[in-house]
């Protein structure tokens, strides 16, 4: 019985990468859903996860959407709110706008290899928002 050669480590560290773009990418959809059924609460938590999972695994391209999504949860929750609360809502939802623009044109700037993803990434969900 013939022995099964191991993948080379290039292949195996590219397979992580890959499973944790889509780890990243699957959390900040699942936020979108969760958005779309009005539990802004609960969505800027998920958004909040998958921005930290972006950042940890060195995903900027995708800090973008969920930085957005939080943005957008947050600035949609504050409407449900009263006063100083929601104005505290409003000021988070603004910075996490600002934040996602600022890291996405940081990686846009540098011109990286990540730079690619990162616009098409960006163009791809500001589409509803040009």
């Amino acid at each position: 019985m013939p022995l099964k050669r191991a993948a080379p480590a290039s292949a195996s560290v590219a397979k992580l990468g890959q499973a944790r773009r889509t780890r990243a990418a699957a959390r900040t959809s699942l936020a979108d859903v969760v958005l779309r059924q009005g539990k802004y609460k609960d969505a800027a938590k998920l958004y909040e996860d998958a921005a930290k999972g972006a950042k940890d695994d060195k995903r900027l391209d995708l800090m973008w959407p969920a930085q957005r999504g939080l943005g957008r949860s947050l600035w949609l929750q504050a409407a449900t709110e009263k006063d100083k609360k929601a104005m505290s809502l409003r000021e988070k939802a603004l910075e996490n706008y600002r934040d996602a623009l600022a890291d996405d044109i940081e990686t846009l700037r540098q011109g990286s290899i990540r730079a690619d993803e990162s616009r098409t990434t960006f163009l791809a969900t500001t589409k509803d928002r040009l």
